[in-house]
């Protein structure tokens, strides 16, 4: 299970969506920088497991992406960072096995920041992933 020890998060980058300091935990962390910096679906993060991470290479593997289909994702050093953070490295990487949880950790990271939850955000941080791959 991921440590629940707050994590001040950087602001004013151009991937941190929230405009003022927040303190979120390292798997909320972790689960933003999947997300939005490696573009996991939803179901992608939450069923990643520490097996499938290679953080000396930079790389994971999505074991059941869409379709079946396994796929390599190049992890960005801020990622790299964000996972690290999590400490002991077996079992499932954010925790939470279930989709549903990281939506509602989402909602309440939102509803801590000040942040209007839809209930699109949590693929929108998919489509972030793309821009900063080309960035």
């Amino acid at each position: 299970m991921a440590s629940r020890r707050p994590v001040s998060m950087p602001t004013g980058q151009p991937w941190w969506p929230f405009t003022g300091p927040s303190t979120v935990t390292p798997a909320e962390h972790a689960m933003l920088l999947l997300m939005g910096m490696c573009g996991l679906r939803i179901s992608e993060a939450a069923a990643l497991d520490w097996q499938d991470v290679h953080l000396g290479a930079g790389v994971l593997t999505v074991v059941n992406g869409k379709g079946g289909k396994k796929a390599r994702v190049a992890v960005p050093p801020q990622v790299v960072e964000g996972l690290k953070a999590l400490g002991p490295s077996t079992g499932l990487v954010l925790g939470w096995k279930d989709p549903v949880t990281l939506r509602r950790r989402l909602k309440a990271l939102c509803d801590r920041t000040g942040i209007r939850y839809d209930g699109r955000e949590v693929h929108s941080l998919r489509h972030t992933a793309g821009p900063l791959m080309y960035a």
